[in-house]
């Protein structure tokens, strides 16, 4: 069972640090349409729980973090910690948010 696991996140792996290596840190990067989609999504998943100041979130998959750059636009007072499969999208997201205490970014094996 493990075995299967590992490979299906492997493939995972593989297909996502082949788009941020074909296209950059740009949505498509991430396999979306445009920005406007990819920020619409944020926004909606946002709308779950109101954020208040000083809170915590963890983003599984977070690829190159762009909803660490939403959140930064906020003003609010948080800590980001992102997690992504991909050794290309945590470079990406870790050169953007170099220097940000309050954001994180780690490494999901598989």
């Amino acid at each position: 069972m493990m075995e299967k696991h590992s490979e299906i996140l492997g493939s995972v792996e593989q297909y996502y640090s082949g788009k941020i290596k074909t296209h950059g840190a740009v949505p498509q990067g991430v396999d979306w349409k445009d920005r406007d989609s990819q920020l619409l999504r944020f926004e909606q998943l946002l709308k779950i729980k109101r954020l208040e100041s000083d809170y915590s979130l963890n983003d599984i998959g977070c690829g190159f973090g762009t909803l660490a750059e939403l959140l930064q636009k906020t003003g609010k007072t948080f800590r980001y910690q992102g997690s992504d499969i991909s050794p290309e999208m945590l470079v990406a997201a870790q050169s953007q948010f170099n220097g940000s205490p309050n954001i994180r970014f780690f490494a999901r094996t598989h």
